[in-house]
C-alpha cells in the first residue's frame, strides 16, 4: 500500500510540474491589431466600364460592428456619353468562415438608389433643325449580392474577389457583377 501511495504521489507531483506555465518560458507575442474599418476601391469596375465606353469609380467603406459582421456603404460615380450618374448603397456584409482576422469567405448584400442624368445640349442637324433638350433624370433602385473571398493582411492590406447577381430597376435587367477590390483596413 505504501508503494502505491508513493507512486501515486510521485505521479501527481510530476504531472503538476508539467502542467504549470511557470516552468517553461512564455513566448510573448504582440496581439494582432483588430481592424474595425475597411476602405475598398474597385478598379475592376473602372476597367469593366471602360470596355463599354463609360467611366466608373466605386468606393466602399465598411465598418465592422462585430468580429465578422459589417455595415458597408458604397458610393459610385459614372459617366456615359453625355450622361452622368451616381449610386449609393448600404446593406450588410459578413465573413462567416475566417482563417485569420476578417479573411475568409465573404458574403455581402446591398440595396441602393441610382440616379442618372442625360445632358443632351443643342443638336443641330445638317438640315438646320435644332434640338434643345435639357437634362433628363431618372432614379431607380439596385439590389446586389456578392459571394467571394476576402484577404486582410496583418499590415492592413485588403484584397477582395467576389461575384454575384445585380438587379437594376432603371434597365430592368439582372446582370452578373464581378468585383475585384483593393483597399486598406484600419
Amino acid at each position: 500500500m505504501k508503494k502505491f501511495t508513493l507512486t501515486f504521489l510521485l505521479l501527481c507531483f510530476s504531472a503538476s510540474l508539467f502542467a504549470q506555465d511557470t516552468i517553461l518560458p512564455k513566448t510573448t507575442t504582440k496581439p494582432e491589431k483588430e481592424f474595425k474599418n475597411v476602405i475598398r476601391l474597385k478598379p475592376f469596375a473602372t476597367l469593366q466600364g471602360a470596355l463599354f465606353g463609360t467611366l466608373e469609380v466605386d468606393l466602399q467603406y465598411a465598418h465592422y460592428v462585430g468580429n465578422k459582421v459589417a455595415i458597408p456603404f458604397e458610393f459610385d460615380i459614372f459617366s456615359s456619353g453625355a450622361g452622368v450618374g451616381f449610386a449609393l448603397f448600404t446593406g450588410i456584409e459578413a465573413v462567416p468562415l475566417t482563417h485569420q482576422q476578417k479573411s475568409g469567405l465573404f458574403m455581402q448584400g446591398l440595396l441602393g438608389i441610382i440616379y442618372t442624368s442625360h445632358f443632351r445640349g443643342t443638336n443641330t442637324s445638317p438640315f438646320g433643325y435644332t434640338d434643345q433638350l435639357g437634362p433628363q433624370g431618372k432614379a431607380g433602385f439596385i439590389v446586389n449580392a456578392n459571394v467571394g473571398y476576402q484577404l486582410v493582411t496583418k499590415k492592413g492590406f485588403v484584397f477582395n474577389a467576389a461575384v454575384g447577381p445585380m438587379y437594376n430597376t432603371l434597365t430592368n435587367m439582372l446582370t452578373a457583377r464581378i468585383s475585384i477590390d483593393f483597399g486598406v483596413a484600419f
